[in-house]
């Protein structure tokens, strides 16, 4: 009987996450972010991502998206 390997797959975590949430300021309500993060080895890439995340979320709360 040949025994053959099994090929395991790796969970990898995504590249990025970010937790939203609301806050009181004063009277107002308004979204704040709790916690964004970004996993790379390179610094320049790890700026690159966070800039356009915070582009991106800029626009949703404009309501472009």
């Amino acid at each position: 009987m040949e025994i053959k390997p099994q090929a395991t797959q790796e969970l990898r975590p995504y590249k990025t996450s970010i937790d939203i949430g609301h806050s009181k300021s004063g009277s107002d309500h308004v979204l704040i972010i709790k916690s964004m993060k970004v996993h790379s080895d390179d610094p320049v890439e790890t700026l690159q991502i966070v800039e356009a995340m915070l582009k991106r979320l800029d626009a949703i709360i404009a309501g472009d998206e």
